[in-house]
């Protein structure tokens, strides 16, 4: 497990959430397997590639399941993401295992530097070692937080505003990221919001949404698990993994999405019915389980729009999510 020096965190209010959304998947370009295996298993890479009816394939290995694969891989005809601005570094978790404890948040034996809410308005800010009790609202280009933890409950931990959403985008690697209340419970919150922003090895938890995602975003290798449930003062979230109301030019790769309960809607959902179009995204090598139904994709599309390579776990219900 990677652990820090810690102290203790207070509670901040507000609220962000966005509405369920109807499930739209383009045919001919969902590519998908779906994994049997035991919680803390190591997932590992198979290959198929089939057309028509979805088919068993035997996966006997370290880990004795099988697979189910849907359609074929399409090939594209043009780049469908930019390139990252940050490559993040190796870890400990590249495939054929995925995100856990042990290779994201806070590297072991930092410590940490107590603080609050903090508004960052200077150009390339770096935050490293800080234990924020409080949300972080991001005002200016090329700003680096890092090796921190951030506690900010019922509210956006933290946010792109104002110049941070254009020109050199944010990065907010190795670091510890929930929206508990001094109890340690979880909270209403977000943990990452906004436009031009690149999320790298990230332990996040304890909110009802792990991401939303306004679009220029690179979000690889992050551990999204333990969210939010609803409580007495919020009995109806709709809690997301990654929800986004466009998103564009956005990577989703190589994280572990982790979205258990009967309460929740989604890993990821792109669901605003009122944008024309989605474009220039890739959702791949990515491990999902749980939610309503697991993957929403968005009404409206272009054909650079690609989710493929991913593994889609029965841990918490047959059918992938509680619905399909």
């Amino acid at each position: 497990m990677r652990r820090a020096t810690l102290q203790s965190a207070n509670p901040l209010k507000a609220r962000y959430a966005l509405p369920l959304a109807i499930l739209l998947v383009a045919a001919g370009y969902v590519a998908a397997a779906i994994l049997a295996a035991a919680p803390g298993a190591d997932y590992l890479v198979s290959t198929a590639s089939i057309t028509g009816n979805a088919t068993k394939v035997s996966n006997a290995g370290a880990i004795g399941g099988q697979m189910v694969v849907f359609g074929s891989t399409p090939t594209p005809t043009a780049t469908p993401t930019p390139t990252p601005t940050a490559a993040p570094a190796p870890g400990g978790c590249a495939l054929p295992k995925y995100p856990d404890a042990s290779c994201t948040g806070v590297p072991a034996g930092t410590i940490l530097t107590n603080a609050t809410d903090m508004t960052i308005t200077t150009p390339g800010a770096v935050i490293s070692g800080k234990n924020i009790t409080g949300c972080i609202d991001v005002r200016a280009p090329g700003v680096i937080i890092k090796n921190s933890r951030i506690t900010c409950y019922d509210f956006l931990g933290i946010q792109t505003n104002g110049a941070a959403e254009s020109g050199t985008p944010l990065v907010i690697q190795d670091s510890d990221i929930s929206c508990n209340d001094s109890n340690g419970h979880p909270g209403p919150g977000t943990a990452i919001t906004g436009l031009n922003f690149n999320s790298f090895r990230n332990n996040i938890h304890g909110c009802e949404n792990g991401f939303s995602n306004d679009g220029n975003n690179d979000i690889e290798d992050n551990y999204i698990h333990d969210l939010f449930q609803g409580d007495a003062g919020h009995p109806d979230p709709h809690t997301d993994g990654l929800q986004s109301p466009e998103g564009s030019n956005t990577i989703v790769n190589h994280n572990n999405f982790d979205i258990a309960g009967n309460n929740v809607t989604s890993n990821i959902i792109y669901n605003n019915p009122n944008v024309t179009t989605t474009h220039n995204v890739t959702i791949s090598n990515n491990l999902f389980a749980g939610g309503g139904y697991t993957v929403y994709c968005p009404r409206a599309t272009d054909p650079n729009f690609f989710l493929t390579n991913n593994r889609f776990s029965t841990k918490y219900f047959p059918k992938v999510g509680e619905y399909g």
